[in-house]
């Protein structure tokens, strides 16, 4: 075998060890891809800001002496005689955190008798930008006066009605490119026990604070080994599949000359015996087959005579030992689909 043959061999090893460690890399690659989803879902906040209503009410009364003042806070937990409250102050604020506002706010004030109807009893609205701050007066003697008078009309005799403030919100907010429509309201409820001589606050809190805000899913990408995933898997099937095809390859052709390579060690070994020769004259017309090589090796030495190999012969191999009573040969056995 010639210096270039052996080369190309070692090449084609080389070859075939580099294509089986790329196919190796590539599973590994691959399994590390499949392992990570390639999106996370991540929640963001769009926008957030905060509506803001409060309601600083008290009642306004007849004599100081009874609770230490003038007027008492309508949240107070302290029994309040409606014969000596005069009426009800209220100071209203609303305002957007977070955020630019516009547009207006309505209040009104219902009168609402136990059998379920109600008189509109004050109606006011106003616009605002940014913020809004108002204030009115409720005169108790007034409400009561005009809730007996309705009572009067149907022949009741007023007992007990609750008075309640609506506040309506109606607006544009704006926060950086967003905006929004934004609608609400807050109530306060008081009950009147003209019976019992009580005036209650019993329904609402004197501060509404709603927050409001916008979420929004996004997906990060993500990447192993510096790559992006779905891009890592695609580069792995790939690389693995052209890896194995190629290594497989390699492994086959490397099987096809496995046979061959039993004949090149026996003439590296033999080199002193082998001689190749244009042709073969002189031959026995006996001609004997041996089994192996090797007994060609024994036949030569005692024939004294060398182990003929034609040159340039095609395979299968035939090496020849001429001797003095028959021609001994051995024949490299025909691999399935060599033509004979």
């Amino acid at each position: 075998m010639g210096f270039g043959s052996r080369l190309v061999e070692r090449l084609a090893t080389y070859a075939l060890v580099a294509a089986v460690a790329v196919a190796v890399a590539g599973v590994l690659a691959g399994f590390l891809a499949y392992r990570v989803e390639p999106y996370v879902a991540k929640q963001v906040t769009l926008y957030r800001y905060s509506k803001v209503s409060t309601y600083d009410a008290y009642f306004n009364l007849r004599y100081a002496e009874i609770y230490g003042g003038d007027r008492l806070p309508v949240s107070t937990n302290l029994p309040v005689y409606l014969s000596l409250v005069e009426g009800i102050g209220v100071s209203y604020s609303y305002r957007v955190e977070g955020a630019t506002s516009s547009g207006f706010v309505m209040v009104e004030v219902l009168l609402k008798h136990p059998d379920g109807w109600f008189y509109r009893y004050l109606n006011l609205s106003e616009d605002f930008k940014e913020e809004l701050s108002t204030s009115y007066y409720l005169d108790m003697g007034d409400v009561v006066r005009s809730m007996e008078r309705l009572c009067a009309l149907i022949g009741l005799k007023l007992t007990s009605f609750t008075l309640q403030i609506n506040t309506y919100f109606d607006h544009l907010t704006e926060v950086g490119a967003a905006s929004r429509r934004d609608r609400g309201n807050h109530t306060l409820t008081f009950l009147v026990d003209v019976t019992r001589n009580r005036v209650q606050l019993v329904g609402g809190s004197t501060k509404y604070s709603e927050p409001v805000e916008e979420r929004a899913t996004v997906y990060e990408k993500q990447y192993v080994l510096g790559f992006e995933v779905p891009t890592l898997r695609t580069v792995s099937a790939v690389t693995t599949s052209a890896a194995t095809v190629t290594a497989g390859t390699l492994a086959l052709l490397r099987l096809s000359k496995a046979g061959t390579r039993p004949l090149r060690s026996f003439e590296r070994r033999y080199r002193d015996l082998v001689v190749e020769v244009e042709s073969i004259e002189g031959k026995n017309p006996v001609e004997v087959r041996v089994a192996d090589p090797e007994s060609l090796v024994k036949l030569a030495r005692l024939e004294e005579a060398p182990i003929l190999k034609v040159k340039g012969a095609e395979a299968p191999s035939k090496y020849v030992v001429v001797g003095k009573n028959a021609t001994y040969y051995y024949e490299e056995p025909r691999r399935i689909g060599e033509q004979t």
